[in-house]
């Protein structure tokens, strides 16, 4: 019986994450739609780079270094995290800059499965910045300031959960604010696979 409460949750987490990732695209194709098939006015690329910019995510070294007081980061940690962060994000706007540019610049009759694609394939290479850092920020860490750390910002260490949000919707792999941690429901751990 159990076994099979497990295999319909699993089921019905893929199914939210499939709804959720159409719902991402819609919200896209709302965005990019308006002022050339639809009424209003065209998104500017400042507008496009400011909402799409951050691939939905948290920065986890920026709120790591603004509770650099909570977490007791030593000079050599804080240092560490700052080189992180603009390693991060020099990376970041050099992915979504340019896709921004080009979705400002999208003529009306732009192709819409072509832009999601570049949209979903930007998302996919903000999150492998994360995978890349990942390491580097779990050793940096002591395990009492990973506890110190806010659940949102934690998940963001651990590689599982990168690989499970790399795409799905903006910040979770489930379109929940916060996450969603199926493994927390009766005390089963439970892989989603897609």
């Amino acid at each position: 019986h159990r076994q099979h409460l497990l295999r319909l949750l699993n089921r019905a987490v893929g199914l939210i994450g499939q709804q959720v990732r159409i719902r991402e695209r819609q919200l896209l194709l709302q965005t990019l739609d308006r002022g050339r098939s639809h009424e209003g006015t065209k998104a500017p690329e400042a507008q496009l780079k400011a909402q799409y910019g951050s691939a939905g995510l948290p920065n986890p070294m920026a709120t790591m270094l603004r509770s650099a007081d909570t977490l007791q980061l030593t000079s050599p940690q804080a240092d560490s995290l700052a080189t992180m962060n603009r390693w991060y994000l020099i990376r970041l706007d050099s992915i979504w800059a340019p896709l921004a540019k080009e979705f400002a610049a999208l003529p009306d009759g732009y192709d819409r499965e072509a832009a999601f694609i570049k949209y979903t394939k930007a998302r996919q290479a903000s999150v492998d910045l994360l995978l890349k850092l990942e390491p580097r920020l779990n050793a940096l860490l002591t395990k009492e300031q990973k506890r110190r750390l806010p659940a949102f910002i934690a998940s963001y260490l651990d590689k599982r959960y990168l690989r499970s949000v790399r795409n799905g919707t903006a910040g979770t792999g489930f379109g929940v604010p916060g996450g969603f941690d199926v493994g927390a429901i009766g005390g089963n751990a439970i892989q989603v696979r897609r």
